[in-house]
Parts: structure tokens; sequence; C-alpha cells
């Protein structure tokens, strides 16, 4: 009777089919889908222990096995991209990001709580203690990808030739080629990345019943992260940056103190109670090992990368240096090898193996993928966190809340690439960091990202709620509340991949501000109303409504380009002309573009300046979803209960209503950019404008009106929007339970 012994365990087996994308600019073929498949297998022992009166100790030990991977289920062929002469794409072949991509994790927790109560103080002493194990398969472009793009060509009797996207997939002469091989010294054709992690926490508590109306409870935890595997040193990096690839974050201390009240008493009379509740403390999660992963899949000592542009006419050439059909970088045989792809010739197989029909002149002298490192003093992330809050109890049942939480960021990560210089800064502030649209300014070429994952304390988020419900047995229950909110940070860390965490949006991308977070929800609405019947005894009919309304998500602006050097095309926030001259429009259509400006409101008001990150959003949301559940008793003490649940019931009424409208990757284009005016532009005409010493720095820039081309028109005809996810469609779930 003093202990209890619990064993149970929990199997889910889960499969997603994605990979296929299909828009109105945008078409894939069936083969780039993918099953993503998932497997949890989790075991738990927790033995509970009472020792006298007043001391009771409970002890849990947890394995858990995650298998996650994306199966593929075309046979190995490259990702090839075809821009076609209208601006769509069409897309074939297996996604650059799934030709090898897969994570195996297992995970042993043990958790030990004491308790001893003594007079108005319950004492709790425990510790927390997990163990990862990592084995984290992830090499993109792992068959190669190709890009073909239509152009041109001089031909030997002085005419100008052009050449289809289809035409340049024949030839074998891509516009991008990226690939990314094993090193000799990796010793196997996929490395994956395999290391554990510890997680050490203790804590003490102490609940104290000052008075019979208020309780504090104050606490002190202390975590320590611990990574016991080095990662592999790639010499290389560390003559060309300085930093070893071995430095990992290990042995932190986390120091979390908490302080938290609960005050009761009924001012307006006993059966109304009021109750005053608040905290104030410092928080830290879980390691974001995830982010940890990258130092060890990424040491530029186990896979070697190439990711190429080229411009046919100039690079495809014969031997007399003249643009020829028949130099090619795309294998005929591409389908017969798929891992076989081209490779430099400097690269030691080619050294071994020359003239061997991989190997390339085309390609320059290999550079290894994004090289991840660690700051020297790194911290895991920690919020401080206050809350206050009112709940005061009314006649009939009803209840009111008004509840404030502010948060602040101690440390946070952000992501620098220190294989980039600025080199300067362009007429509007932004830093350049290399010639945009061309290669950056890199300070070693044997690399192509070195990325380290650094801190930052910049961030806040608050929110402001109140609410009514009334909540009884029987009857009509209900709940209706409003959430203000507001939250800024640095980075937002939507990517597991270091490098596309920092070519996240931001004006100065090494150097990103503070900015309104993606996952900011300015305003929400939240309602329920229940209505529950008993009646003859064995039977119970409840019907239920859950209503939300909530702002869009955030997104941001952006050129349709390169903007700042750093040789990424869509990272760039926009500059937003105050006036005609502010730009050199090269589509001459100012009339449409400024109409379009004053049409966004978050364009108008940027005007003069570089937009700030999310500062527009996609269309308020609006969701009702239906429940109703029937209860029937069987034999004493044991029911079964039937239901229907209707997510999404606006849908079901209408096609047009419940949609959940959003923006492609969290940003919209809205005009081109072709490049800054140079000193030795000046005198050029430009669509009847002369170019002055003046215009020297501007942005050149192109306004497509056309909605149906890349960029958009008319801001109020959510043109830009998608509303295709699974989350704009009614869905019906039936259920049974049998409760014994």
């Amino acid at each position: 009777q003093n202990h209890r012994l619990t064993l149970r365990n929990n199997y889910v087996s889960a499969r997603d089919d994605q990979g296929i994308g299909r828009g109105e600019n945008s078409f894939s073929f069936e083969q780039r889908g993918y099953v993503f498949r998932s497997t949890q297998n989790s075991a738990t022992a927790q033995l509970n222990s009472t020792i006298g009166d007043n001391m009771f100790n409970e002890a849990r030990l947890v394995y858990t096995r995650i298998r996650d991977e994306r199966d593929v289920q075309a046979a190995a062929f490259q990702e090839t991209t075809l821009q076609l002469d209208s601006g769509n794409d069409v897309v074939a072949g297996i996604d650059r990001f799934s030709q090898a991509n897969r994570l195996d994790q297992d995970l042993f927790e043990f958790t030990n709580d004491f308790t001893y109560t003594r007079v108005d103080h319950t004492f709790t002493v425990g510790t927390n203690n997990k163990y990862y194990q990592f084995e984290n398969l992830f090499i993109q472009d792992f068959f190669g990808s190709y890009t073909f793009e239509p152009f041109e060509y001089e031909n030997a009797s002085g005419e100008t030739v052009e050449v289809s996207a289809i035409e340049a997939l024949n030839r074998g002469q891509p516009t991008e080629y990226q690939y990314s091989y094993a090193t000799q010294a990796a010793g196997t054709n996929q490395p994956a990345a395999e290391f554990s992690a510890f997680q050490l926490g203790g804590y003490v508590q102490d609940e104290w019943q000052v008075l019979p109306e208020l309780r504090l409870t104050l606490g002190l935890r202390l975590d320590v992260p611990v990574l016991p595997d080095e990662p592999t040193f790639n010499p290389t990096a560390f003559e060309a940056f300085g930093r070893s690839t071995t430095d990992i974050a290990s042995g932190n201390l986390l120091w979390a103190p908490r302080l938290g009240f609960n005050y009761d008493r009924g001012f307006f009379g006993d059966d109304l109670s009021t109750q005053i509740r608040g905290g104030v403390g410092i928080f830290s999660g879980d390691p974001p090992f995830v982010w940890i992963s990258n130092q060890y899949s990424n040491t530029g000592a186990d896979v070697n990368r190439i990711d190429a542009n080229f411009t046919p006419s100039e690079d495809f050439v014969g031997d007399e240096g003249n643009y020829s059909s028949d130099a090619r970088l795309f294998p005929e045989g591409a389908a017969d090898a798929p891992t076989q792809q081209p490779l430099p010739a400097e690269a030691p197989f080619c050294q071994e193996n020359p003239g061997d029909s991989r190997c390339s002149e085309l390609l320059a002298p290999q550079q290894t993928t994004a090289v991840n490192f660690v700051s020297d003093d790194f911290k895991y992330p920690q919020t401080f966190r206050t809350n206050l809050a009112v709940d005061q109890e009314l006649p009939g049942g009803f209840t009111t809340t008004l509840e404030a939480i502010y948060s602040t960021t101690i440390n946070n990560v952000t992501f620098r690439n220190i294989n980039i210089e600025k080199t300067q800064e362009s007429r509007y502030g932004r830093p350049l960091y290399g010639e945009p649209g061309g290669d950056p300014n890199r300070v070693s070429d044997r690399f192509t990202n070195a990325i380290v994952l650094d801190n930052t304390n910049d961030g806040y988020q608050y929110s402001i709620t109140g609410q009514i419900q009334r909540q009884v047995r029987e009857g009509l229950t209900g709940s209706l509340s409003y959430t203000y909110n507001r939250a800024e940070n640095v980075n937002n860390g939507t990517s597991s991949r270091a490098v596309s965490n920092w070519n996240d949006i931001s004006k100065d991308v090494n150097n990103p501000r503070l900015g309104t977070a993606a996952n900011e929800l300015r305003h929400r609405i939240l309602g329920t109303l229940n209505y529950r019947l008993a009646y003859a005894d064995r039977f119970q009919s409840t019907i239920g409504l859950v209503y939300e309304g909530r702002s869009g998500s955030p997104f941001d602006w952006i050129y349709n380009g390169d903007a700042n050097g750093d040789g990424e095309q869509f990272n760039d926030l926009l500059y937003v002309p105050e006036t005609q001259r502010d730009v050199v429009l090269e589509s001459s259509n100012w009339e449409q573009m400024n109409a379009f400006i004053e049409g966004v409101e978050a364009l108008d008001e940027a005007r003069g300046s570089v937009i700030r990150r999310n500062t527009d959003r996609a269309p308020w949301q609006n969701r009702l979803d239906l429940r109703f559940a029937q209860t029937i008793e069987t034999l004493k003490g044991q029911n079964i209960q039937f239901t229907v649940d209707i997510t999404n019931f606006l849908n079901m009424l209408n096609e047009d209503w419940g949609l959940q409208r959003t923006t492609q990757f969290g940003n919209v284009d809205a005009w081109n950019l072709n490049g800054y005016v140079q000193p030795e532009d000046v005198g050029a005409s430009v669509n009847g404008r002369v170019l002055t010493e003046d215009d020297v720095g501007k942005p050149r820039v192109t306004f497509n009106e056309d909605p149906t081309g890349d960029i958009v028109e008319d801001r109020l005809s959510n043109e830009f929007f998608d509303a295709g996810s699974v989350f704009s469609r009614w869905r019906v779930r039936l259920g049974v339970k049998y409760t014994f």
C-alpha cells in the first residue's frame, strides 16, 4: 500500500505524404514526393512511494526511441528545375533536401522527486537527467541539383540565337549546379553526424502556506548540458578562421531561480473568491541540440560541396573559345549513376582518375559545405518571465480573469557568417558583402560559408488577456477571451540548418536588428460554448462550439534579387522609395508602382527607408469547430460514448469561409532589384531619364504589375496568399470510446 509501480508503453507510427508542390507559377512531378515516416516507442517505469505521514517519493525512468526518415518513393534522380520563358517553374527529380535525410534518436530519462511536508511548508528536492544519442544523416544535393534557364548567344554569323530552358536541358548546360559528396577521409559515401549529450538537472522548492489566504512558492533549478563527443577537427578551417570545429558548448551552468504567489480571499463575500496570482523567474527549456548538431554534421572534413553558377553563353565554349552546343555539364546518363555527379578537375578523385568523364574544368576548386562553429562563450537560451493575474468569481457560476505576461531575452541564438566581409554600405545604409548579384567577398575561397552560432540578449514578448467564463456540471457553459500580444526577436530560428537561420530576412545579414517575431499572434479572440443535457437516467448529450479569430501571420516585403551581395536571392528587405527619384525604375511604370505602395499600409509607412522585418500580415483568420458527444450508460460505472468532430465547420458551410491564408516562406517579393547605379553609368539614359552623379548607388528596380508574373499587382486581390493547406479544409472525425 505504501508503494505503487506503474509500467506503461506508448507506440506511435505515423506517415505523411509530402514533397509535391503545385501552384499558379510552379509544377512539380510526382517523383519529387516522399513519405515522411516517424516511429516513436516510449516505455515508462514509475514508482510512487509513501514514507510515513509526511514524505512522498516519485521515481520515473523513461526510454524513448524515435526514428524519422524521408522515404523517397521514386528512383534516385537529380533535382532538375526548368525556369520557362513564361516565368513558371517545372521541377522534376528528388527534392534536394530529401536525397539523404534520416534522424535516429534515443533518449533515456531519469527523474526523482522527494517531497517532505512540515507544518506550513512542503519541500521538494528533485533531479531530472537525460541522456541523448543522435544519428543525423543529412546531405543536401546528394544526387545533385540543376537549374536550367533560357539564354541567348551569338553564332558565327553574328546572329542572336535563343535557347529555351528545355533545349538547355537537352544540351546539359545549367545555370546553377549544386552537389555534395563525401570526402575520402569520411570512409563512407553517406557520413552521418553521430554524437551523444547529457542534460543534468537538479532543483529544490518550498511551497509555503504563509497565511490561510496566501501561498508562496520559492524554487531554484540548475541545468547543465554536457556534450562528451568532439566533432571532427578540420585543420583547413582552423587555418582560415582561427577557430576549431571541435569547440562545442558543454558544461554551461543554467541557474533558474523562481518565485510565485497565490492570494485567495473573498473580498465580495465568502462565495465569491478573488484570486490574485503571479510569479517571476528565469526559465530554460531543453537545450536546442538540433542547432548544436550542425557543429557535428558540418565540419567540412566529411563532406565536400559544389555550388556553381554559369552563364551558358560564356562558360560552355569549344576549343576556339566560342559558345558550343556540345559543351555540357549535366551527364547524359544522369539516371544511371545519380550519386556520380561532375567534380572539379582538382578533386582527389580526378587527380587519381585523370580524364574521367565526371571531371570538369568548368568547376572551380572544390569548396566544402558550410562549416559551422560555435562562439567561445556561447550560452544556451534562457528567458526572464513575470506574470500577474486576477481571477474574480461572479454570481451565476461566472469567473472573470485579467492576466498580463512579460518575457525578456537573457540569452537567445543568432548566427553570423564569418566567411564574408563587409565591403561598403549602400546609398541607403545597407551593408554590402560583395557585388549584388555576384559572388560575396569571401575571407577564404576554400569555403562557401562559415556559420557561427552566437548569442543575443535582444528580444521580448508580452501579452494581456481578458476572459469571462462559466463552468457548471449541466446546462450552458462557455468562455470568451481576448489576447493582445507583441513579440520581437533578432532571429526566428525556424530551421534546423544553421545556414538557413543565418540568411533569415534582415537588413544586415550578419548583424540582424530587432523585429517582429514570425510567430507573433497580435490579436486573438477565443470563444467556447457547450450545452450538456442528462436525461432518462442513462443518457447524456453534449454539443460544443469552439471559435477562434486571430491576426494573420506576419510576413516580410523583400526584393527579388540580391541587394547586399551575400549570394542569396530572397533574403533582403525592400528599400521603399519616397519619390520616383529615389530609385531608377527600369520598367517605366511609376504610377502603378506608386499606387501599389500607397495601397499597402506597411509599404507606405516605410517610404524613404529599408522596411522593417515582418511589418505586414496575412488576412484575419476565422475558424469554428463543432463537436457532438452522446454518452450511454451500459453497466453500473461503465458507459459508451459516440463522438462527431467537425474541424473548420465554417468551410463545410461555405467553401470561401474558414480559409487560412498565408504567404509562402513568410515573405512576398514586391519588385525586382537589378543592381545599383555605378559611376560608369553616369550619362546613360534609362526610359528617358539621364543618370547623373546624384544617382550613383541608387537601386535599379523593375516593377511588374502583372499579377500572373513574379510580382503582385493588387494588395487586395489576395493573389499572393496561399489557402491550399489542410487547415483551410473542413474535416470530420467519428469516434467511439468505452469506459469501464
